[in-house]
């Protein structure tokens, strides 16, 4: 273990209960926001105060009742009537690359042609946000400086294309799925490197986290099953309605006993044992987050940063990135350049 590794565990573990209550506390402020019908689309540290009796600080941050995380800049924020999608307002479009998203830079009528909920992509937005806030609280470094850094290429060949919508659209779609790439494979990376450290904090889920978050895994369990039809029903491979039915209602357990069968008796035949892994993969995060809400319903819940953050990511990627756009595999995207010059990750653009 390096010097800063050791120092960085040191720290946490001297503060760990100050540590894991600003982090419940940023949840807790998603989740009321939520509640509120409120997006605030840039959210970050500098953005966030810390909101208690001045006469105790820093005594007060040893108990979550005692504060709470407040808002300063509100300019990019959205209140919205959750019944009335029609009637949506638009913010004004950016965000601050090391915590936004390629949907922070379209308006909302090219997010409908995109997306089935548009208001639940707002939310998502600071749900985005918050997850790498709170690594950065713990580690006191940024989640994505890579990822960071292709906002303000995108953003800047998505406004290139501002009259024609449809140009925009799939640019939106093109530069969706390099961000999410790459967003994924960097949280993967960095979660690896300070697994130890993330683990070591353990917040208890207030109400209201344990609320939004059954919610969204509602949301993200209805989405994995469309794909699972979506799978189905285009492969050619399956005979018919029936074959087709009897796959999609499946167990895993059935599932993996299938793909270990046609493993054996179709050898070299990959489209069958494709589609078999991919339902797999699909029902076993459904297991997943069934598991999750039930767990989520009890009044008590105590989780690992680490595992809270990686499922939040889940869902925040599943609801902001469609599968019918293409695999999150490195590509390409004609015109595009990573930001450089003046502007830096942490400016809002």
């Amino acid at each position: 273990k390096t010097i800063r590794g050791c120092v960085q565990m040191v720290t946490v573990s001297q503060n760990n209960h100050q540590i894991a209550g600003l982090v419940n506390n940023l949840f807790d402020l998603v989740a009321w926001l939520k509640t509120k019908s409120v997006a605030i689309r840039d959210m970050k540290p500098d953005n966030l105060l810390v909101a208690g009796d001045k006469s105790r600080y820093p005594e007060f941050l040893n108990a979550i009742t005692d504060y709470s995380v407040g808002l300063i800049d509100v300019e990019t924020a959205v209140s919205y009537d959750s019944n009335r999608h029609d009637q949506l307002p638009q913010p004004i479009m950016g965000g601050t690359p090391n915590y936004a998203t390629p949907a922070h830079l379209i308006p909302n009528t090219s997010l409908a042609f995109c997306f089935n909920d548009v208001i639940r992509i707002l939310h998502l937005q600071d749900l985005h946000a918050a997850v790498a806030i709170a690594y950065e609280i713990i580690t006191g470094e940024h989640l994505y400086d890579q990822t960071g850094k292709l906002i303000i290429g995108i953003k800047t060949m998505i406004f290139r294309n501002v009259d024609s919508a449809e140009a925009q659209v799939e640019l939106f779609k093109n530069a969706s799925r390099m961000f999410w790439h790459s967003a994924q494979t960097e949280i993967a990376k960095k979660f690896k490197e300070k697994e130890e450290i993330l683990k070591t904090v353990k917040i208890d889920l207030t109400g209201n986290i344990r609320t939004m978050l059954g919610e969204e895994l509602r949301n993200d369990t209805e989405i994995l099953n469309q794909r699972m039809v979506r799978k189905v029903n285009r492969q050619k491979v399956l005979a018919n309605d029936k074959m087709r039915r009897a796959l999609i209602t499946a167990p895993r357990q059935k599932i993996s006993q299938l793909k270990e069968k046609w493993k054996a008796q179709h050898k070299g035949s990959t489209q069958g044992l494709n589609l078999l892994r991919s339902l797999e993969k699909l029902k076993r995060a459904t297991e997943r987050n069934q598991r999750l809400m039930k767990r989520f319903a009890t009044p008590s819940v105590t989780l690992p940063v680490h595992d809270l953050l990686l499922v939040i990511f889940g869902i925040v990627r599943n609801g902001m990135y469609r599968e019918e756009w293409g695999e999150l595999v490195a590509s390409e995207v004609v015109g595009f350049n990573k930001g450089k010059g003046s502007t830096t990750v942490e400016e809002t653009v």
